[in-house]
């Protein structure tokens, strides 16, 4: 297998925009792969029709071209398999991060990410955001759909997404989108700073309808192992509240609350039987391209 991709800086000037950099992620991580898990039915062969730009290289007819010098496409019977519903958490405290490590960046490229795939599986994905006290000055869900131009305005409205959230918490999610009982796949990308209480009501609602749920916990390498110094001003991302502190001291203290943290995330998904995976946003997004598909497996 290839080395996973990292995402720096360079790699997002020369992608310019975030199909572009999810598309060059998902066919650096299939690359890598000795085996392809694009698509989870096997599609029937109905016919060919001329290649149009924008059309995946991987449906191309080379075999066609090689005779004939004209590009033709391989059309497919295909069907939606599944639902998909990706929930990012925009709160405040996902703004915390500078650059390609900040939390929110990154949650975004990785719904966009979990998208693609999601299209590429054949399935129709949808977003909803949460963190929000009221949704006046924006789209509260994108319902899943697998028209042709659903995903452009997914990714749309993702890269306009801000972590701004006047809630903080899980905000107003009742409601956010039309969750059936049919068979479907729940994603929640969040840092995970929400009441326990609202935690457990949000996972029941999905397991009420028979959702597979995946928790995607987002982290900033500072949460995780943050260095200390003499002294430091500590602000919550939430509140906007400064306290001064000798950071030393306090190191101790926060590993052990941070520690329960990760314990009490880890027992609500254990408790709702929701797949779990942690990641760190200096991290390539192998681990969680891979939770994504373990969980996928399961509604197979």
């Amino acid at each position: 297998m290839n080395a996973p991709l990292i995402i720096g800086d360079e790699l997002l000037a020369l992608a310019g925009d975030l199909p572009l950099l999810a598309r060059n992620i998902v066919d650096g991580y299939f690359h890598g792969l000795h085996r392809s898990v694009r698509r989870g039915s096997s599609p029937v062969f109905a016919a060919h029709r001329p290649y149009m730009a924008g059309d995946p290289a991987r449906l191309v007819n080379w075999r066609v071209w090689a005779k004939t010098d004209q590009l033709y496409i391989r059309e497919y019977e295909q069907e939606t398999n599944l639902r998909g519903y990706l929930y990012l958490d925009t709160s405040r405290s996902m703004a915390y991060g500078d650059g390609v490590q900040n939390k929110m960046a990154y949650a975004r490229l990785l719904c966009a990410v979990l998208a693609l795939l999601m299209q590429n599986q054949n399935d129709a994905p949808g977003i909803g955001f949460v963190g929000q006290t009221s949704y006046r000055d924006r789209t509260p869900a994108i319902p899943p759909s697998n028209r042709g131009d659903h995903l452009h305005e997914l990714m749309a409205h993702l890269a306009r997404t801000k972590a701004d959230g006047e809630a903080d918490d899980l905000g107003q999610f009742s409601g956010l989108l039309s969750l059936g009982r049919e068979r479907a796949l729940s994603v929640l990308v969040s840092d995970g700073y929400f009441p326990e209480k609202q935690g457990c009501a949000f996972l029941t609602q999905l397991n009420e309808r028979g959702h597979e749920v995946l928790f995607l916990h987002v982290l900033h390498r500072d949460e995780v192992d943050p260095q200390f110094e003499d002294d430091m001003l500590f602000v919550d991302s939430e509140t906007g509240e400064e306290i001064e502190a000798d950071g030393r001291a306090m190191r101790a203290g926060y590993e052990k609350k941070f520690s329960a943290f990760l314990r009490s995330i880890e027992s609500l998904c254990l408790d709702h039987e929701t797949a779990y995976c942690r990641i760190v946003t200096d991290e390539p997004l192998d681990l969680a391209m891979s939770a994504f598909f373990a969980r996928r497996a399961e509604l197979f």
